[in-house]
């Protein structure tokens, strides 16, 4: 088939695609032990961070916050929580919830972002939940000693980049390693199959020779180099100058035979008379039973019969 690749080029497609394989589930699962590691991490901050905004004591009973001051009592006191960090503090059904972002300005969460906070469930258990407009986020649902419900969210933004950067830095460097072994393999499959190369090549030559007629000189020859001597190419190789050799001796002899058989016939040659074409000639042997003797006519009739005496 004429669409086929050559085996130089399947070899290397194959040993490309199984590295690439490899690559692949070695990437896979490096990047989701990366992932695992940082969310452990995340989750033991995030479990630190939900103590210690459990143990800020709240806002006075009975004491309407300031509008300035709706923070809630985990964001209250400087350097309690990482910047982004997420904290909603509920008692009587009165809600504080925001965050400080990147900029150092407090930001209270909208009612949407509140209610996904508010459905996790009171268990002390890290839960994922996505914010509307922030994100996702890891976050865990306590409560105090007097019974007001606190909740701390991380956002997972950092574990996202750092994960994307991995795959990133991941997928370049398997690109490049694939070009790579792509170009060495070519290299060394040419090298290799060198040997089947002039095999094909031999066996080519072999076949524009005319092999019907005449003296046949039958030289062509695979030369077996000592690398090639133990392999599969250089069995062949041997194998095939092995069959050349046999079909030159073969073909030797069809020639020598051909050759004895020429000079050791009978010459037929008839002395005919330039004006009798239908003159004969009579063996010697006829002359005792001339009645049985077939003569044979000369010229262009010398080959409709043959001279048979009794």
């Amino acid at each position: 088939m004429t669409g086929r690749w050559p085996l130089r080029r399947r070899l290397v497609a194959v040993v490309i695609g199984l590295l690439a394989v490899m690559a692949s589930v070695m990437g896979l699962a490096s990047t989701l032990a990366l992932h695992g590691s940082l969310i452990d991490q995340m989750n033991a901050r995030l479990l630190a961070a939900s103590a210690r905004a459990r143990n800020v004591p709240g806002p006075p009973g009975g004491i309407t916050t300031p509008p300035r001051d709706n923070r809630p009592p985990g964001l209250r006191q400087p350097g309690q929580q990482d910047v982004g960090a997420i904290n909603l503090f509920v008692r009587n059904g009165e809600v504080f919830a925001g965050y400080f972002d990147e900029a150092g300005v407090f930001q209270t969460l909208t009612s949407a972002q509140t209610a996904a906070l508010d459905g996790i469930a009171r268990d002390g258990k890290v839960h994922a939940v996505q914010l509307a407009g922030l994100g996702s986020y890891r976050a865990v649902a306590t409560a105090t000693s007097s019974g007001d419900r606190v909740i701390t969210g991380l956002s997972t933004r950092a574990v996202d980049a750092t994960v994307g950067r991995y795959l990133g830095v991941e997928a370049f460097v398997a690109v490049i390693g694939l070009a790579l072994a792509a170009l060495a393999g070519t290299a060394l499959v040419r090298r290799e199959l060198r040997g089947l190369t002039q095999v094909a090549a031999t066996a080519t030559r072999v076949t524009g020779l005319q092999l019907d007629r005449g003296e046949v000189v039958l030289a062509e020859r695979v030369e077996v180099s000592g690398r090639d001597a133990g392999t599969e190419i250089g069995q062949v190789s041997t194998a095939l100058n092995l069959l050349l050799g046999h079909v030159e001796a073969a073909l030797a002899a069809r020639h020598a035979r051909r050759h004895r058989s020429a000079s050791s016939s009978p010459t037929r040659a008839m002395s005919c008379g330039p004006r009798s074409p239908r003159s004969v000639v009579m063996p010697s042997s006829c002359a005792a039973y001339p009645s049985t003797c077939h003569p044979m006519p000369c010229g262009r009739w010398a080959g409709w019969s043959r001279n048979r005496c009794g």
